[in-house]
């Protein structure tokens, strides 16, 4: 969100292709994080866990991250 919010404004080229860089890496790693995640919940027989809690933590950011992406360039 301060992402966005800083991209719209600044009109610093530099800024802008460092806050798209930066918004990139942001979900990069969400991706990674959400991957082990996974890997983690798949090896656990419990249905409450911290692996499955951090797993809908990270399904939830990334729906929330894919809808802010789409306005992102509005």
């Amino acid at each position: 969100m301060n992402i966005k919010r800083d991209y719209c404004n600044t009109a610093h080229v530099g800024l802008r292709m460092r806050l798209i860089y930066e918004n990139k890496n942001i979900s990069q790693r969400l991706s990674e994080i959400f991957s082990i995640a996974l890997f983690l919940k798949d090896r656990t027989n419990e249905k409450i866990s911290y692996s499955a809690l951090l797993l809908e933590k990270c399904e939830r950011t990334i729906s929330l991250e894919r809808m802010e992406w789409n306005l992102f360039f509005l």
